[in-house]
């Protein structure tokens, strides 16, 4: 049995009101000391809102919970989206934490989806902003892809070295590479030189050879000839 039924068949009126007015108290409470039951909860059997909190000047809705394994809020849809924020001059949602160790926000996936998205028609899809400490952290196997140009305004740093440091070490090596060819082509240049110097000198050789050579069948012949007239003079 119910402690407490209202209902009404009037547009706009509701089956419960509580009014506490001006007064320091609120306007509806509900308890239960069940673990499996709400204090308080809306049903709506048809396309409208289960829950709706309304304030002229501070939250709408508040969850407070007193438990480390428990969340202030939760929104659960078994096919939908479970929680969202929707404001027309604001952030959608705000995450906010004063616990070292902890997130204002956390997005996980047990799956192999992804854990946040951030997402937009012409602006930045996720802006990360740390005042003292580092702006963006990313863990992976790659750490970070990206579809488009990259854009750096200061230093990229490589395993803790600035990217611009490493570019004029290559930049160096690029030119002492160019050195170290350029004086091998001069040393080639030289072997060929010298090459041809060798052969000129072995055309040299060759045809100082073929003189002597000649020269001293010339002079075997003279020899032969001169033996030829002693025997014929008697000799």
């Amino acid at each position: 049995m119910s402690g407490l039924l209202g209902t009404s068949t009037v547009a706009g009126e509701p089956g419960v009101k509580g009014d506490a007015g001006s007064t320091d108290n609120d306007g509806v409470q509900g308890f239960t000391s069940s673990p499996s039951n709400a204090g308080v909860i809306g049903v709506n059997n048809a396309a409208g809102v289960g829950v709706h909190g309304v304030s002229e000047g501070h939250d709408g809705v508040q969850g407070d919970a007193k438990t480390i394994d428990h969340a202030g809020v939760v929104g659960h849809n078994t096919t939908g989206v479970g929680v969202i924020g929707i404001s027309e001059g604001h952030d959608g949602v705000q995450g906010f934490c004063s616990t070292s160790q902890r997130t204002g926000v956390v997005g996980s996936h047990s799956g192999d989806g992804v854990g946040v998205l951030g997402q937009t028609e012409s602006g930045v899809g996720v802006h990360a902003i740390s005042k003292t400490g580092t702006g963006l952290i990313a863990s992976g196997s790659p750490a970070g892809s990206f579809d488009g140009d990259v854009y750096v305004s200061g230093n990229l740093l490589v395993s803790g070295q600035s990217i611009a440091s490493l570019a004029q070490q290559v930049t160096a090596q690029a030119q002492q590479i160019t050195a170290q060819a350029q004086h091998i082509s001069a040393v080639q240049q030289q072997l060929a030189a010298t090459t041809q110097t060798v052969s000129a000198l072995q055309a040299q050789l060759n045809s100082v050879s073929q003189n002597l050579t000649a020269r001293v069948t010339q002079t075997e012949a003279a020899i032969s000839d001169l033996k030829a007239r002693v025997t014929q003079l008697g000799g």
